[in-house]
């Protein structure tokens, strides 16, 4: 025994190398809490600690137990380190249990493995900011030590759990526990300290609530004096919700929490800003509850009203280190408030009348919040516990300077909200609801079936009404019912045979009646037309990346392998051949090389290096024929760039610079290139004569140089390309990574003597469907648009482009992440791009490109494939709707296929002499139009675009008079980014009539004159002043602009000043990826007048919370707009030349005409001075300039 100075106490104190033990002399059984409070007095050496357990049974030396929970510290870790080990069953039963879940493991019992609780940053990266990194070490630093803490281990035994906790963090729950019966012990190693070891019943329990203990996230004290509140640590119902209050009186200010990362400049994802409940973050108010299906989240809590607060808390279900929110948040009333509640405060709020800290009189609040327990149960069943976070208002996110991560966090404002009591409320079912196929695919005849499981989670009998409504891809829904009881904590299952009418995807709203509750989870299926398909493993060119499990997909082979047959794909990466010939499918291809040996740079390089790389990489390369004999193509070179400049850039002959001037970096890297390729091409050739090379797996221009320097045709069975895309449209001019650079590729193998060699997509086009990218709708088209002008442009084969899956985890927000074909797991639900894609590989499954059909404006397209005696013509138009009149002579027959596989034979109208002619509605969603023979002609209506600056919105400028034009060049715009070479251009300004506006008809014409010199692929810019800046009243959300760009893909960009002189212009940061209006939301890209909006960067007030588009925006100083803004300048770029289709043509109409600069606002308080003033009074530095 000893006295703890912390808990001025007597205390059992545990030292020395040997293991000490209490416990009982008796058995214990039935539901109790075993409860131990400990300290770990170690300061350096790892591995002391404590072990609770129950069911103890054998020796004391060499015990084995039912349940136990262990707690080890790492002092050396960091100033907090506590490893925390559940156990369940003896050491020979733990080979049947596993931290994965069934889908993964379907065998062994799901049980988690050690949780970490630790600091968040207890090591930062080097290259974040110094005063970014002092600011999380400093807060760090204010955490108590680990061997200064007193901590409690408990175990909860009820009927129908087992609880593991630290404090009051959830370690382990086992669902029902099995009898648990032995004895009770704690055991001691190293230097511990034991104040406490109690047995106790608990006292009569609600059921289907769970009180969360908030002791470890308590961060303030005061407010309500202490008797008028429930006995400290006690458990108290109110208005029959139990409560358990912290043991120390504390309560939780909300208004700490913080996104660390909201001005942070650098890549940032998931694995970062969703950490783990056990890693302790003041910023971050996080807890680890049951994983249930919780409808509703009990608050005992009241706002603190300050002016420059919000009285809003968020609750954030979360995957940690993924994500994958779901949200619910709650205006919480005052503590001054007597009355009701407030208007906006949830429905069955209550006051409960409490003496605040000043004597005076007050509230606190019983606040229910709502959640949305059929998507918690769905979205999180494969989670042990659910992990939890109370924060402020949340917003949407992008990363910056490079947008390739998506999310929502909390920004703003700080909450004002003090929460003394939580608990959850239980639904009184659970709800899952899916088809009777992982992935919701189906190929006709078969036909779905939707499963819905329930589970009754009462202690009674409950009558149960299920309803369905599916809604087909043309909006027409159709309904089933079926009513059933369930008993007691019993399960069961409602099957629907659907019976879709139509092929596409369908949506499957199911809702539940119980208790005279609805609750509703949405799904949805595809139905494919029979596969008609005629290629096969050997000579298909489609195929989808595909995880295999990785990332959190399926990773159940045969049912994403259907998928992927579903989809219309006969490439896939399954383990073995003899799964691979099962299914008709091959492999992708294999990357054999990185990039250039180290030895390949001395001059002259050693031979004998040269021939045992060679050797290597064609021994590898023989030995992988061996097993897998149908390998496609073996890939020399993989995610590999000469230069950022030559290999993603415009090569200067097409921009009017004549031959590339190589920089002497630039000939050191391409000679090692081309000396270690050759090398392992021979190498290969020697060793596996039959095996196929590929040359690159890399961007469509690195292969380039090569045939500059002859590098040999008989190393390049084909050349192997890896552009991403991501949210560049696939018609939009040249620039890095986009789709339309593999026409500077053709006309180098041209010039270069090349022709003929295949081009292959070892690895491309990643249309997010992220809403913070593309959305589902968006990507779906540019799936189907992209791969139709990569054919064009000279495509043999899409190995492995798009994805199968979403991903799950981190990889889940990224912008390689989202872009499947179906959504993430578990629900594995299809998205609009899985019946897009499948028509597509169906309709063009052996077809050719057979040229394309003029439609008269850059912005609509008609391209041709022929199949055997059919014409397969594929249109589009980027921007708004427009009707298109096809000309199709001597035609007998003339079929319509909509992006879901459904046909409509149209009836053939003959126009003298003898020519058919039918029209076509036109959209940014590709249709097929298969004909017996060719269309020849195609009239083109005026277009009807529906976008509109809405209500909240103030004209600037009616631009009837033109502003000023500076000829001379700008190169803080012009050399913004290395990708685009920019040359001031000769531009007419004047104003122009117009039959489009409304009255008063006037416009402002800009017209781009002819060049002095020819640079096909530049832009050519002008810089255009107003009479003096316009000021922007308020907080914009948008600038926007009436424009008609007769589709020349030019654009506008916008520069304005804040309120402390920091300019900002819409082009992104200097040389970064991403970030140059990636959307085309300012580009011309569109016939007649139309209504063009770009977001204005912004911070939110008090955390200077970067919003999601200050991203497509440079600054000059410190990055926080400091309102109010005006604008100074628009630059207005233009270009003589684009690619349409695969030919460079000349910009038929150089002119833009504009009217009605205009602001766009959320609302209408945002349009006057109340935003500047909030900055202002909140302080917008208050958290500091990160």
């Amino acid at each position: 025994m000893g006295d703890e100075f912390l808990l001025n106490l007597p205390v059992i104190e545990h030292s020395g190398g040997a293991v000490g033990f209490l416990r009982t002399k008796r058995p214990i059984e039935g539901p109790c809490d075993i409860v131990a409070l400990i300290r770990i007095t170690e300061e350096k050496a790892s591995h002391h600690g404590a072990t609770l357990a129950c069911g103890v049974r054998g020796p004391s030396t060499a015990p084995e137990w039912d349940f136990a929970l262990d707690a080890a510290s790492s002092p050396a870790t960091g100033r907090f380190h506590l490893t925390l080990s559940p156990t369940m069953g003896t050491v020979g039963n733990r080979a049947y249990q596993t931290h994965r879940p069934a889908i993964e493991d379907p065998v062994r019992t799901q049980w988690p493995h050690a949780v970490t609780i630790a600091e968040r940053f207890s090591k930062l990266p080097d290259y974040w900011p110094a005063p970014f990194r002092a600011e999380l070490e400093a807060e760090m630093a204010k955490l108590a030590p680990v061997h200064g803490v007193w901590f409690t281990l408990r175990i909860e035994l009820r009927p129908d759990a087992a609880r593991l906790f630290k404090d009051g963090f959830l370690v382990a729950e086992r669902r029902p526990p099995g009898r648990v019966a032995g004895d009770v012990g704690i055991w001691l190693r190293g230097n511990v300290r034991l104040a406490s070891l109690g047995i106790g019943r608990p006292g009569a329990e609600e059921k289907g609530f769970h009180t969360v203990r908030l002791d470890d996230a308590c961060n303030a004290r005061g407010l309500v004096r202490a008797e008028a509140l429930p006995p400290r640590g006690s458990t108290a119902a109110i208005r029959s919700v139990p409560f358990a209050f912290p043991a120390e009186g504390g309560h939780v200010d909300v208004g700490a929490s913080l996104f660390r990362f909201r001005r942070h400049a650098d890549y940032i994802d998931a694995l970062t800003t969703w950490p783990e409940p056990g890693l302790i973050d003041p910023a971050r108010i996080r807890f680890s509850v049951p994983n249930r299906p919780w409808r509703r989240l009990w608050l005992v809590a009241a706002a603190d009203g300050e002016p420059t607060k919000v009285p809003i808390v968020t609750a954030r279900f979360y995957r940690p280190r993924a994500g994958f929110a779901v949200d619910a948040a709650a205006e919480v009333p005052t503590f001054a408030g007597r009355g009701g509640p407030a208007h906006n405060s949830p429905k069955g709020t209550r006051r409960l009348p409490v003496t605040l800290a000043d004597g005076k009189s007050g509230s606190l609040w019983l606040v229910p919040i709502e959640l949305d327990s059929a998507t918690i149960a769905s979205r999180f069943r494969e989670e042990h516990t659910l992990s939890l976070e109370l924060t402020k208002q949340v917003h949407d996110w992008r990363m910056h300077p490079d947008p390739c991560v998506y999310d929502r966090f909390q920004g703003g404002l700080p909450s004002g909200v003090r929460i003394f009591a939580m608990t959850l409320e239980e639904a009184p079912i659970r709800l899952i609801a899916s088809s009777n196929r992982t992935g919701n695919a189906f190929v006709s005849p078969e036909t779905p079936v939707w499963q819905v499981k329930l589970a009754n989670l009462l202690r009674r009998e409950s009558d149960i009404r299920v309803r369905l409504t599916i809604t087909d891809p043309y909006g027409k829904a159709t309904s089933l019912e079926s009513a059933s009881h369930l008993g007691p904590g019993l399960s069961g299952r409602l099957d629907f045979p659907l019976a879709p009418q139509v092929f596409g995807l369908h949506r499957v709203r199911t809702e539940v009646e119980a208790e005279g509750e609805t609750f509703v989870q949405e799904g949805t299926f595809v139905q494919l037309p029979p596969d008609t398909r005629k290629a096969d493993a050997a000579t298909s060119r489609w195929g989808l990346w595909w995880w295999r499990g990785g990332h959190l997909t399926n990773p159940n082979e045969a049912e994403d392998l259907y998928l992927l047959r579903a989809a219309g794909t006969r490439i896939a990466a399954a383990k073995d051949i003899q799964t691979r010939r099962q299914w008709g499918m091959i492999p992708n291809p294999a990357h054999v090389l990185g990039g250039p040996a180290p030895w390949a740079f001395k001059d002259p390089y050693d031979p004998k290096e040269y021939e045992k790389l060679g050797d290597e990489v064609g021994l590898k390369v023989a030995e992988m024929l061996k097993e897998s004999p149908d390998i496609p193509y073996f890939c020399v070179f993989t995610e590999q760039a000469i230069s950022e400049q030559l290999t993603y850039g415009i090569l200067s002959r097409f921009v009017g610079e004549g031959e590339q001037q190589l920089t002497a970096e630039e000939k050191a890297r391409l000679r090692a290139f081309i000396i270690t390729g050759k090398a392992a091409c021979e190498g290969i050739r020697k060793h596996a004569p039959k095996a196929r090379i590929s040359l690159g797996w890399c961007e469509p221009i690195f292969s380039v140089p090569f045939m500059w320097e002859k590098f040999p045709k008989e190393f390049m069975d084909a050349i192997g390309l890896d552009t991403p895309q991501f949210e560049r449209m696939p018609e939009m001019p040249i620039r890095s990574v986009a789709p339309n650079r593999l026409w500077m590729l053709q006309q180098e193998m041209k010039r270069c003597g090349y022709e003929g060699i295949p081009i292959i997509h070892t690895e491309s086009y990643f249309a997010s469907s992220h809403p913070l990218a593309l959305g589902p709708r968006t990507a779906a088209d540019y799936y189907v648009r992209t791969s139709v002008l990569s054919l064009v442009l000279g495509t043999a084969r899409f190995m492995w482009c798009f994805t199968l899956h979403d991903c799950a985890d981190y990889w889940g927000s990224n912008h390689y992440g989202c872009i499947g074909i179906t959504g993430p797991r578990p629900e594995f639900n299809p998205k609009p791009a899985f019946p897009a894609y499948a028509t597509m590989t169906r309709l063009l499954d052996q077809a050719q490109f057979d040229g394309y059909v003029p439609t008269g404006s850059h912005s609509a397209y008609c391209v041709r494939f022929r199949s055997g005696s059919n014409f397969i013509h594929c249109l589009w138009t980027i921007r708004g709707q427009r009707t298109a009149i096809l000309h199709v002579p001597k035609a007998k027959s003339l079929v319509e296929t909509d992006e879901s596989g459904n046909e409509r034979r149209v009836p053939v109208a003959y126009m003298p002499p003898d020519e058919a002619q039918q029209g076509v509605t036109l959209t940014p969603t590709p249709i097929w139009i298969t004909t017996d023979q060719p269309i020849t002609k195609i009239e083109m209506w005026r277009p009807q675009h529906n976008e509109q600056p809405g209500r909240q919105s103030i004209v600037l400028d009616g631009l009837d008079v033109p502003w000023s034009y500076d000829s001379t060049p700008y190169d803080r715009y012009a050399k913004n980014h290395w990708d685009l070479p920019r040359f001031p251009g000769p531009m007419k300004s004047e104003s122009a009539w117009s039959d489009e506006r409304p009255s008063p008809f006037k416009t402002w014409q800009i017209t781009l004159e002819d060049p002095p010199k020819e640079r096909p692929l530049a832009a050519w810019y002008g810089v255009f002043k107003p009479p003096k800046p316009i000021a922007i009243p308020g907080k914009a959300r948008a600038l926007g602009i009436w424009a008609n760009g007769h589709s020349n893909w030019g654009r506008i960009i916008y520069e304005i000043e804040d309120a402390q002189g920091e300019v900002w212009q819409s082009i992104g940061t200097k040389n970064e990826w991403n970030c140059d209006d990636i959307h085309s939301w300012s580009y011309f890209n569109f016939d007649g007048r139309r209504w063009l909006e770009f977001p204005l960067p912004n911070n939110l007030p008090g955390d200077n919370y970067r919003e999601k588009d200050t991203v497509w925006w440079n600054h000059s100083a410190e990055g926080i707009v400091d309102l109010p803004v005006k604008l100074t300048r628009i630059i207005i770029e233009m270009r003589t030349h684009n690619i349409y289709v695969n030919d460079l043509v000349p910009v038929a109409d150089r002119r833009v005409q504009l009217d009605n600069l205009t602001a766009v606002y959320d609302n209408a308080e945002a349009m006057t001075d109340a935003p500047v003033r909030l900055q202002h009074e909140a302080g917008s530095r208050a958290h500091g300039s990160r």
